[in-house]
């Protein structure tokens, strides 16, 4: 039960996040058409915490 409710909790910060994060690195004038992109993706391997970030120009 555990297990699922932090899965639930942290796919609906997800949701909330994704926007305002989303604005915070492209900007308000997003453009479909552009082929730069940002990914950011937090990790936890072997008792270790971390943030990864990928930029394309």
């Amino acid at each position: 039960m555990a297990g699922a409710g932090f899965g639930i909790l942290s796919t609906e910060l997800a949701y909330w996040l994704f926007p305002k994060i989303d604005n915070l690195l492209r900007g308000k004038n997003k453009s479909k058409n552009t082929l730069s992109s940002t990914m950011v993706m937090p990790f936890y391997q072997n008792k270790t915490v971390g943030i990864g970030l990928v930029k394309t120009f």
